[in-house]
């Protein structure tokens, strides 16, 4: 069941591309091949000498000896006649078959671990798209509550200043530190201020005492001209 011609890549080779039953050819045949080895007799397939004639083929003995390889189809291998046994063919397919399972199994597991890559690749970018958003909600709050106590101190008066300036530093200890790029931006705007403020008050105190030494000479005015009246009356009267 095994007599005949066997196609391969190689003489004596375990791989079988084709096989023709024919036990009275003395060369292979050009037609009649099965393709593959166990399937039916593909019509489209045959082979012949290129280029030179080929050498005389040895009759085949029984088992057919191994002969010379003739040119095959353009892009093949020699075209090769070797005997072999189902036995050694179907364990050369059980062993290809395992090859490509394994193959098989390595890409499957190759896709599986960049899956898993991409996955923590999209958790962290995830993760960090998260401590962004928290960083910026931090430093909003922290600008909003600064700039509050700013705008208390530009509303400050005279009696407050002192403690609305403390909680200021106070405020500023806490949350400045949360106001990221922000933070000299922050620090300056509260210093420009609290300097205006301070100036606003100074100049505000200058002009009280100047109101109000005015209001002290007017008065000492007006009492002088009252004594100044009374004296005269008095004198009148005598």
């Amino acid at each position: 069941n095994f007599c005949g011609w066997w196609f391969g890549p190689k003489v004596g080779g375990d791989q079988v591309w084709a096989y023709h039953n024919s036990r009275s050819a003395m060369t292979p045949p050009t037609r009649g091949w099965k393709v593959p080895y166990d399937g039916p007799v593909d019509e489209t397939f045959s082979i012949g000498a290129v280029g030179a004639a080929p050498q005389a083929a040895l009759p085949p003995p029984v088992p057919p000896p191994q002969v010379p390889g003739l040119p095959g189809l353009p892009g093949f291998p020699p075209a090769t006649a070797t005997p072999g046994s189902r036995q050694e063919q179907q364990a050369q397919m059980r062993l290809q078959h395992e090859q490509q399972r394994a193959l098989q199994q390595q890409r499957i597991k190759e896709q599986e671990e960049l899956k898993a890559k991409q996955q923590e690749m999209a958790a962290r970018r995830e993760e960090q798209a998260r401590m962004v958003a928290e960083r910026k909600q931090k430093e909003q709050e922290s600008t909003s509550v600064i700039r509050m106590a700013c705008q208390k101190i530009h509303m400050a008066k005279e009696e407050t200043i002192q403690q609305l300036e403390q909680e200021l530093y106070q405020t500023m200890q806490m949350r400045l530190p949360n106001c990221g790029f922000m933070m000299p931006k922050i620090r300056e705007e509260c210093e420009q201020v609290l300097l205006q403020t301070k100036k606003r008050l100074e100049e505000m105190a200058r002009q009280k005492a100047i109101d109000e030494e005015r209001k002290a000479r007017m008065t000492e005015q007006a009492e002088k001209l009252v004594d100044d009246f009374n004296v005269k009356v008095a004198a009148a009267e005598e």
